[in-house]
């Protein structure tokens, strides 16, 4: 039984290994280096369409070998399930915030898994239930699957974290079962809290991406063991030296001396508690707003992810990775979900996001230069 894994959503640059499998991107009409027919794969594809009328010309494939198409056993399937949120959290590691050509979200890395069989004209769609399963038999005609409007549109190929695939493929196969199954659980609670579908609530958002952080770092005090991983890579600044952020409502008082890093994770530890045990938020004041911790925690999370890697001997961090760590404190003094209106287009503008990671993005390509003129 022939069976095609596909991405229909996604476009990479290159190809990529994951552990036994390769993934690349293929255009419908030209498979090029594999030995399929073309009119197969282009029925294969037809119901995975950008919108009703127009189906995708482009899309990532899943192979083993060189066949395109491959007899795999469940237990393959399931190494599959694995390795994909290994390939999804690779991602959004690499995503660019307020960028519109290198932004990414969990629901873009959807695969599905297409029997090909040349004597059946119907799809079978399987699904889960609490007491077992179900099996749909849909014709292929009637099997439409439309890209969702939150997911993005890839104008140009998208780049994964080929160093970050490496390492968790690693750790899966090197490390004890119960470190292993803290990161790994701690990295499917956060490709969970990034779909950006309007189903899942910001609330659910925060509880599942709060649960990330304390599987990866720690069970105890979470807010302490943060503030003293990062001063680990950088010196922390203090709450009292911005304050336009230390004077910003709040129900909370805090020291002048205290680290934005402890603040910024005090508070969104408080709101998940908060919401967690099913209380409102809405009358209570909080110096950044839920979508902001939100948006910080997932720029911030992925290089935390590697340090805990890099504990265990299996990751080391760039250069580049350092950015993150000293933008962060920065990253957190601003607003940055604020309606700007008519000013985003004037000339000149930029997002202050822009401004403060540019900086460091500059400082950082400037150092590889200098380095390398030596």
């Amino acid at each position: 039984m022939s069976y095609l894994i596909l991405l229909p959503w996604l476009r990479i640059g290159g190809t990529y290994r994951l552990g036994e499998f390769e993934l690349g991107t293929l255009q419908v009409e030209e498979p090029e280096r594999f030995d399929i027919d073309p009119e197969l794969l282009r029925d294969a594809l037809d119901p995975f369409r950008v919108n009703r009328e127009l189906p995708i010309k482009k899309f990532t494939y899943v192979c083993k070998g060189d066949q395109l198409l491959n007899n795999y056993s469940e237990a393959e399937l399931d190494k599959f399930s694995l390795f994909h949120e290994i390939l999804v959290i690779s991602g959004l590691a690499n995503r660019q915030f307020f960028n519109p050509f290198l932004y990414c979200n969990t629901d873009q890395f959807d695969y599905y898994i297409r029997n090909l069989n040349d004597e059946d004209n119907f799809v079978t769609i399987s699904g889960r239930r609490r007491d077992g399963n179900t099996q749909n038999f849909i014709s292929d005609e009637a099997l439409i699957v439309v890209r969702q409007p939150h997911i993005p549109s890839k104008p140009i190929p998208f780049q994964l974290n080929q160093n970050l695939i490496h390492s968790l493929i690693e750790a899966s196969q090197e490390l004890r079962d119960r470190d292993w199954g803290k990161i790994y659980n701690s990295i499917l609670s956060f490709n969970r809290s990034n779909t950006d579908n309007a189903k899942i609530s910001q609330v659910q958002e925060i509880i599942l991406m709060r649960s990330a952080f304390e599987q990866l770092i720690s069970d105890r005090n979470l807010t302490d063991d943060f503030e003293t991983l990062l001063s680990g890579y950088v010196d922390l600044k203090s709450i009292g030296e911005y304050p336009d952020l230390f004077q910003r409502e709040s129900d909370e008082e805090v020291e002048e001396e205290s680290s934005i890093s402890s603040v910024w994770m005090d508070e969104f530890t408080r709101i998940r508690n908060i919401v967690a045990h099913g209380h409102d938020i809405s009358d209570r004041n909080f110096r950044w707003p839920l979508r902001e911790h939100l948006l910080l925690g997932s720029f911030i999370y992925p290089v935390i992810l590697k340090t805990k890697l890099r504990e265990h001997g299996i990751c080391e961090l760039t250069d580049y990775d350092m950015i993150y760590f000293r933008a962060f404190e920065e990253l957190c003094t601003k607003r940055h979900l604020i309606d700007y209106g008519d000013e985003i287009y004037e000339p000149g503008f930029r997002f202050p996001w822009n401004e403060i990671w540019g900086q460091y993005f500059f400082e950082y390509q400037w150092n590889r230069m200098v380095g390398n003129s030596d």
